[in-house]
């Protein structure tokens, strides 16, 4: 059942932007679970608009090029939709080790993605609710 007659094309907005969010949280997970793992560098995952951003600002208008289907990508993934792109965060803090983790800004990052996350859940969680309402009748 084509779900675009019933909310447009909401539902699967919220569903693409749902599976970023939780990409986005297993990404800064890895960074947490490595704050003490020397030499790692801390990584995000951003949307194509903040992507595009970052990678003008940090590339200063270069761009990279594949000669090789088999050469590393630029890091610009589409996920079902929504263009993403892996980056690494700027070394705000050096212990010593090369780590680039900053544990308090990913505990942050990770409460802030974790309330988005459940923001959206609930807003397709109503869509739902309403269509079931609509079904009954108006009813309860």
């Amino acid at each position: 059942m084509e779900n675009k007659a019933l909310f447009g094309r909401t539902v699967s907005i919220l569903e693409k932007v749902l599976d970023f969010r939780s990409q986005r949280h297993n990404v800064i997970l890895s960074n947490i679970v490595n704050a003490d793992t020397p030499g790692f560098k801390s990584f995000d995952i951003v949307m194509d608009e903040e992507a595009d951003r970052i990678h003008t600002r940090a590339t200063d208008g270069m761009q990279m090029a594949s000669t090789n289907p088999d050469h590393f990508s630029d890091g610009v993934q589409d996920s079902g939709g929504i263009r993403t792109r892996f980056v690494e965060h700027e070394k705000l803090i050096n212990k010593g080790d090369q780590n680039t983790v900053d544990l308090d800004r990913s505990m942050s990052n990770l409460a802030e993605n974790n309330l988005l996350y459940n923001a959206l859940a609930q807003t397709i969680s109503k869509k739902f609710r309403a269509l079931k309402e609509v079904i009954r009748g108006g009813t309860t």
